[in-house]
């Protein structure tokens, strides 16, 4: 019987590779331990962040925030969760929405051309979310500057405009 790395910690450096099928395992202590581990490893997990975008689709909120902090702990090297990322703002969690706009915001400036685009999605929750996003990365974000403001004076959400506004100072301001 193969032994399995278990509790928050215990994988060492180079092996978190073979933490990433542990994310789908049904042992769900297991899975969110794992996502734990992760995130102390940091940016050196890279290689499980293809795991870590799918294991989003998870329902369960706890380890949906585990994973997010994960990807956000890894930072810019998670990039290639961006668009699992933006998918997750359809939940109606509003602990989940915050937790994945700070993870995209880790992950800067990679992800504003894919949050520019997904501010004109049909869904208000994808462009609140992305909004916020945008908001927390920054002045790195100055290119979206136009589409925020479009957002912020005529989306037909109130809380869209109202996001929007306050992501466009948070990216008008000086570094």
């Amino acid at each position: 019987m193969q032994e399995r790395d278990t509790g928050p910690g215990q994988v060492r450096p180079g092996r978190q590779g073979r933490c990433s099928p542990l994310l789908a395992d049904a042992d769900k202590e297991l899975r969110k331990n794992v996502a734990i581990t992760l995130t102390k490893i940091g940016p050196d997990a890279k290689t499980a962040v293809p795991a870590l975008a799918d294991a989003l689709r998870e329902e369960d909120s706890e380890f949906r925030l585990a994973i997010l902090a994960a990807l956000a702990a890894i930072g810019p090297e998670a990039r290639a969760a961006v668009p699992a990322l933006i998918q997750v703002f359809e939940s109606r969690d509003k602990n989940i929405h915050r937790k994945c706009a700070q993870t995209l915001g880790k992950i800067g400036k990679d992800a504003v051309k894919q949050l520019i685009t997904s501010l004109n999605h049909e869904n208000n929750l994808i462009r609140i979310g992305s909004a916020m996003a945008l908001g927390e990365i920054g002045p790195a974000a100055k290119s979206a500057r136009q589409q925020l403001t479009i957002h912020a004076q005529n989306d037909l959400d109130f809380q869209v405009r109202e996001v929007a506004s306050s992501a466009l100072v948070k990216v008008m301001a000086k570094p």
